[in-house]
């Protein structure tokens, strides 16, 4: 059984984690290759008596890649990880020494060796490199080389950017979702009787601009709604997902979302006025029912 754990430097929680082996990837890209790093991960572990730990640093809440949190829990619950750590990259954090790094991570997290490639980098946490792992870890940190996997990475990307979630489901076993928290807009939507939620993508998502059909999961309801997402770029150059969701009319503002992508609609269209995208969110909206009846 696979056990999870959200840490953060600011809450002072003790954590109660067995001694492990910790395998630092890129697994919000998780693919084959980090499936060839578990294998040896589970070798190593095996040989040294210690158990699996999956630690993934993340800097937010919102989870923009190919993979949110959700999903990652199923890949590590389905490959029978024993521990994986989601470990928030705070201002606390980033102010560590290197010392404090390698305190933290043996004492806190119990983490006795280490398992990286020998290209890893973390975008979050610029001092976890290589360098650092092995002038840290020394004979405790192990480097694994193989690459033979790198260039899967395109065929899920491109099934993305072709809107293809079919095809991405069919090669990754999961469907393609993004996890975020709501933020506020400038409730235009609300005036002409389609409010929205919003939020926030930081990272560049593996996909095109437009109109998406989607289902929206709140965890507070424990419910799924139809929705209508564009992805698209604001006037204040922000990257935003914007969701009208289908007979759903609550103050949700700060709730945390996961929103999983059916199909796209459409392609961006200009607007000329708030009639024009009245009509046009209901042309949306009566496409997307239409794929919910299929």
């Amino acid at each position: 059984m696979t056990k999870v754990y959200y840490y953060n430097s600011l809450n002072k929680i003790l954590l109660n984690l067995d001694d492990s082996i910790c395998l630092f990837a890129n697994f919000n890209n998780w693919y084959n290759y980090e499936n060839l790093q578990i294998e040896q991960l589970k070798k190593y572990a095996k040989s040294y008596g210690l158990k699996t730990t999956l630690l993934l640093p993340i800097n937010s809440e919102s989870q923009n890649k190919i993979w949110n949190n959700k999903n990652i829990v199923k890949l590590a619950k389905n490959l029978k990880i024993d521990q994986l750590v989601f470990y928030y990259v705070n201002f606390v954090v980033n102010s560590f020494s290197e010392d404090d790094i390698l305190n933290n991570f043996k004492n806190t997290l119990s983490i006795k060796k280490i398992l990286i490639t020998s290209d890893y980098q973390n975008a979050y946490w610029e001092i976890l490199n290589r360098r650092f792992f092995e002038k840290k870890w020394e004979k405790n940190c192990i480097i694994f080389k193989s690459e033979q996997f790198k260039d899967d990475y395109k065929r899920i990307y491109k099934k993305l950017k072709e809107s293809d979630f079919n095809g991405f489901k069919n090669l990754t076993g999961f469907d393609y979702e993004i996890s975020g928290i709501i933020s506020e807009g400038k409730k235009i939507g609300r005036t002409i009787g389609y409010p929205t939620i919003n939020i926030l993508i930081e990272d560049d998502l593996p996909l095109t601009y437009g109109v998406y059909g989607v289902e929206t999961y709140f965890e507070q309801l424990d419910k799924t709604f139809l929705g209508a997402a564009m992805y698209w770029k604001n006037d204040l150059n922000q990257k935003v997902l914007e969701v009208y969701i289908l007979d759903f009319d609550k103050d949700v503002y700060g709730w945390s979302v996961d929103i999983k992508l059916l199909e796209k609609i459409r392609n961006p269209i200009k607007i000329t006025s708030l009639e024009d995208l009245k009509k046009i969110i209901k042309n949306d909206v009566d496409q997307i029912k239409k794929i919910w009846r299929r």
